[in-house]
């Protein structure tokens, strides 16, 4: 059975956050099409859990570019039923419009702002500039936002022409590919997700 974070202090550390993910999301079977069904029943349990942390060992996984935001894995669960990742977005730097195949997308965030864009998912059989359903500005430092391909699909960007921005990203279950979209035509492409870091050490992208 899963455990309520009623139960669980608020995690002072990384660590202690991964401790309690792994407690809510024991239910969850990467290899299931239900997979997610444990995790949306504990939906706010997991958004409380994440919105609890306020430590700053984040910092050791922290990586920047000046060319792209950077995808920084902390922690992959060995039955991949969660990944932890913290992303860090240079000045003006933003996703593409993506989606969160089979998975639910859990974003803190830790510095500066951002804005959330969502999209309609589009028609695969019609060329046509993807709907805007809603903007959100992330500046609440701590709060965690949600989202996954039931709602929609996304891009995130800094529009901050000053300040740095880091997020910290629960992808339950973890995933290896995802879609881009054009917003032009709705156009769709499949990419691969790769890491800039893993558990604090740089990854060799050559």
């Amino acid at each position: 059975m899963s455990t309520s974070p009623q139960s669980l202090p608020p995690p002072k550390s990384i660590p202690e956050l991964i401790e309690g993910l792994k407690l809510l999301t024991a239910d969850i079977k990467s290899d299931l099409p239900e997979s997610k069904l444990p995790l949306a029943i504990l939906r706010k349990e997991v958004i409380d859990l994440m919105n609890s942390y306020a430590g700053n060992d984040w910092h050791q996984y922290e990586f920047w570019d000046e060319t792209c935001y950077t995808r920084n894995r902390i922690y992959l669960d060995p039955e991949e039923r969660f990944e932890l990742i913290l992303l860090c977005w240079n000045i003006s730097q933003l996703t593409p419009i993506h989606n969160h195949p089979e998975s639910q997308c859990f974003f803190k965030l830790l510095q500066g702002e951002m804005v959330e864009r969502q999209y309609a998912m589009p028609n695969p059989n019609k060329k046509k500039r993807m709907k805007v359903i809603e903007t959100n500005m992330l500046n609440k430092t701590g709060n965690t936002g949600w989202i996954d391909d039931g709602v929609g699909v996304h891009m995130v960007e800094n529009v901050s022409p000053s300040q740095k921005c880091v997020t910290l990203h629960l992808y339950a279950p973890a995933y290896k590919t995802v879609h881009t979209y054009d917003e032009a035509s709705g156009k769709v492409h499949t990419h691969g997700c790769d890491n800039y870091s893993i558990a604090g050490v740089k990854c060799d992208l050559e």
